[in-house]
């Protein structure tokens, strides 16, 4: 059986070029949440043994726009948040 890789091939091509409008104000709007993600740091331990953590600002939509942002994209985002001090102090420090 030959497979046929052309088709393959033209896909990852026509990925690279991917381009975007420079004179539109944003790349890209997100909208979704913001969450803290608290990651176990007892790597050899099942998560309900485990004692130490560390948090991380999360959320899907959030982490696409970090990194869009990081790769140079103008990114908008509407989000929702605890508006707490633990939430508004950390995701603020992040982000700044």
């Amino acid at each position: 059986m030959k497979l046929d890789t052309t088709t393959d091939r033209q896909e990852e091509e026509e990925m690279k070029y991917i381009t975007f409008d420079e004179d539109k104000p944003y790349d890209l709007i997100l909208l979704g949440r913001v969450a803290i993600d608290f990651n176990p740091l007892d790597y050899n331990k099942p998560l309900y043994e485990s004692e130490t953590f560390k948090k991380y600002v999360g959320g899907s939509p959030a982490n696409i726009a970090v990194g869009m942002a990081r790769l140079g994209k103008k990114i908008g985002f509407f989000a929702y948040y605890e508006k707490h001090n633990f939430y508004v102090n950390y995701v603020q420090k992040k982000i700044h």
